[in-house]
């Protein structure tokens, strides 16, 4: 059996050429986005072939590079590779939507306490203006 030599693809490379940080290469893994790497020590490693074909497949519309779009991706067809949950997705989005709701009820709790301090500082300064 012979094997050509190839050049493996770090997470750098695979960065570089995706034009993304690494870690989000981290979250695309972990989504299930993108093939997972193989390990070997404590690095990870993409075989070139495997790498160029998910990203060959993902820019011809058949792949998945966002996981947020509520696609499911990169099933069994590539080793290492796993297929999106639903329930982590909508587990996301209910947080997501509570963080969005808690975000809008802060706002309007500023609001109502700027309004009454406002109220307050204009009653004091009115009883104190009245009393001179």
């Amino acid at each position: 059996m012979t094997v050509e030599a190839f050049r493996p693809l770090g997470k750098e490379d695979v960065a570089e050429i995706l034009g993304v940080s690494i870690r989000t290469i981290d979250n695309y893994v972990a989504a299930g986005s993108m093939p997972a790497p193989a390990h070997i020590g404590t690095r990870a490693f993409w075989h070139p072939d495997i790498f160029y074909t998910w990203l060959d497949q993902a820019l011809r519309g058949g792949g998945c590079v966002a996981p947020d779009e509520g696609v499911t991706c990169c099933t069994s067809e590539f080793p290492g590779a796993r297929a999106s949950s639903p329930g982590k997705q909508s587990q996301r989005q209910t947080r997501n939507e509570k963080s969005r709701r808690q975000s809008t009820l802060d706002v309007r709790m500023a609001g109502l306490l700027a309004k009454d301090l406002a109220a307050h500082r204009a009653q004091h300064q009115s009883s104190a203006f009245a009393a001179q």
